[in-house]
């Protein structure tokens, strides 16, 4: 995929790339199930809390407000929002939303799918389809990685080293003040995975110690092999 863009390769495992997708969709766009005193608990989806954060002035990350003048969106959750609902346009749905345009995505012949899901498809996707199916899913996880990281910034740790995947070592944000700023571009959130900022390339949890042999690191903290 570039630009947001798919391409297509040759045939792969699609069975595999469409569930990996419906997953990944689902951990997006679905309603967060909690367990609360023993009661399970549904809280709005990761897309909903980050679209619902926006107006909002956010934390520094440790309970205290920052002393500069703050902007009327939250810049950093708004730049992810827009590449969200920017790049599922690329993706060849006319559905209104971002939510909608993801579900009719995962739908396409997913096992996984209810079957009112399914018909929601203009068309199957095809046996050559697999490696564009599993770029889509690799970006979607790299989203999530990415609003958990927003939403609970104590979470996340930051990989000075060049992304394996592009090369890219920094990409350039805006800080809480709405100022341009350098960040690394690999970011870890420990339960999820590592993700590029810049490419989207996705390593979930069981990757880290392979990531972490290609970058020459010790193995994260909390990660057994």
């Amino acid at each position: 995929m570039h630009n947001g863009r798919m391409t297509f390769a040759s045939d792969g495992n699609l069975p595999a790339a469409l569930d990996r997708l419906y997953i990944a969709v689902a951990a997006l766009i679905d309603p967060v199930k909690e367990m609360h005193d023993g009661v399970i608990v549904s809280a709005p989806s990761l897309y909903e809390q980050l679209s619902g954060e926006l107006p909002a002035t956010r934390s520094d990350g440790v309970g205290q407000l920052a002393r500069r003048s703050l902007p009327p969106v939250w810049t950093d959750g708004l730049n992810l929002k827009v590449e969200i609902d920017d790049t599922t346009r690329c993706w060849g749905s006319d559905a209104a939303t971002a939510p909608a345009r993801l579900r009719a995505l995962a739908a396409r012949g997913a096992a996984t799918a209810p079957a009112r899901l399914r018909a929601l498809a203009a068309r199957a996707w095809r046996p050559q389809d697999a490696a564009a199916v599993e770029q889509i899913a690799g970006h979607v996880e790299s989203w999530t990685v990415s609003v958990k990281s927003l939403l609970s910034p104590a979470s996340v740790k930051h990989i000075s080293v060049p992304c394996p995947a592009c090369g890219a070592t920094s990409v350039s944000r805006r800080d809480s003040a709405g100022e341009p700023v350098r960040a690394p571009a690999l970011q870890i959130v420990t339960e999820l995975g590592c993700t590029c900022q810049a490419c989207r390339y996705v390593w979930s949890p069981a990757y880290y110690l392979h990531l972490a042999k290609v970058l020459g690191l010790a193995a994260p903290a909390g990660v057994i092999g």
